[in-house]
């Protein structure tokens, strides 16, 4: 639903719950997704494995 809550808030949960099921609550689906995939998609993985390579290789240059 787009909140972040400690797993052990069962209430804060349940009352998360029932505020979005009333209406009272809305979330933009679609930013919630670009930010996930921002931070979590494809190209941010990438980005990050290349990130490792290049230190790895750099740092083997400056060993031998």
């Amino acid at each position: 639903m787009g909140r972040i809550l400690p797993i052990t808030d069962y209430k804060g949960i349940a009352k998360a719950c029932n505020d979005y099921l009333n209406g009272k609550i809305r979330f933009d689906s679609n930013h919630i997704r670009e930010k996930a995939v921002a931070l979590f998609g494809t190209d941010a993985f990438t980005g990050r494995m290349k990130n490792i390579f290049e230190n790895v290789i750099d740092n083997n240059k400056i060993l031998k």
